[in-house]
């Protein structure tokens, strides 16, 4: 009992002190988790990152994976990582996050992000299970500034131009959206967010064209391969409608994920509009 005690002590010491707290070899299950991982963590620490952060339709990080290594998120092969701590995302697998908990090893899942907050939120949040706080504080700082100043030229909200997606199935966005909330932010109206009172839905082609937004944003590179799911945004009506002039072609790897790569959407957006001059209906 005598041995026991001191070595309790030591132990206790080691993780008030925080010597236990940072992780040293970490793995992401998860695309967002990869890119905010990626940005947040030290030199090292991030051992693998998940095999769509080296897809180029996907992926901001591609060179950067590449150099690390990628995993498929199956058990088997984390463990072999010896990872002290694995992110993951609320939609990973989760058969692995269970069997991973099942056997000691610490994961950490990180929420979708529905809005802008909650991308603040997942920043801390990393910094903190990173044992990066002030890195990314000083990430959440720049973020918030870049924030502040698209907003502070979006103020003439109520002029705003309707701006709508239109993607897959015809599905649009709706309000309770990470895409509604920076639409809004850039300055435009949001369609999904007059027409769905949920997280989103399908809308029809005649509907479309009835509400006749003024803009359609147009998914750069997204769509290149045909499928029964993408015939809708290539067809002929569409196009016709919405001629180039009222396209507005984004890059989607900046919209599928809650990090601070949103920034450069937004600000892509809120730039356009100002080319507008308050324009809209």
């Amino acid at each position: 009992m005598g041995k026991i005690i001191p070595i309790l002590v030591s132990a206790f010491m080691l993780i008030s002190s925080g010597v236990m707290a940072d992780p040293k070899r970490v793995v992401s299950i998860n695309l967002c988790t990869d890119y905010l991982a990626h940005k947040i963590a030290a030199p090292g620490q991030l051992v693998s990152y998940s095999f769509l952060s080296v897809d180029k339709a996907s992926s901001l990080i591609v060179e950067e994976a590449q150099a690390v290594g990628i995993n498929t998120a199956s058990a088997e092969e984390i463990l072999q990582l010896k990872p002290d701590l694995v992110l993951a995302g609320s939609y990973s697998r989760r058969n692995t996050v269970h069997l991973l908990r099942r056997l000691g090893v610490k994961v950490v899942e990180f929420d979708t992000a529905h809005n802008l907050e909650k991308v603040r939120q997942n920043i801390t949040k990393m910094g903190e299970v990173l044992g990066r706080k002030k890195i990314a504080g000083d990430l959440l700082a720049t973020f918030n500034k870049e924030l502040a100043s698209v907003r502070a030229a979006s103020q003439d909200a109520k002029t705003n131009p309707l701006l709508s997606t239109y993607s897959s199935n015809s599905y649009v966005a709706g309000p309770d959206t990470l895409i509604s909330d920076m639409i809004l932010t850039a300055g435009f109206r949001h369609l999904g967010s007059e027409l769905e009172p949920t997280l989103g839905g399908r809308v029809s082609l005649e509907k479309m064209i009835i509400e006749n937004p003024d803009y359609l944003i147009e998914w750069h590179h997204f769509y290149k391969d045909k499928t029964r799911a993408t015939e809708i945004v290539r067809h002929p009506a569409l196009n016709r409608w919405f001629d180039k002039e009222r396209r507005i072609k984004m890059d989607p790897r900046y919209w599928s994920c809650g990090t601070p790569a949103v920034m450069q959407a937004i600000k892509q957006l809120s730039e356009f509009r100002l080319t507008l001059n308050g324009g809209g209906k």
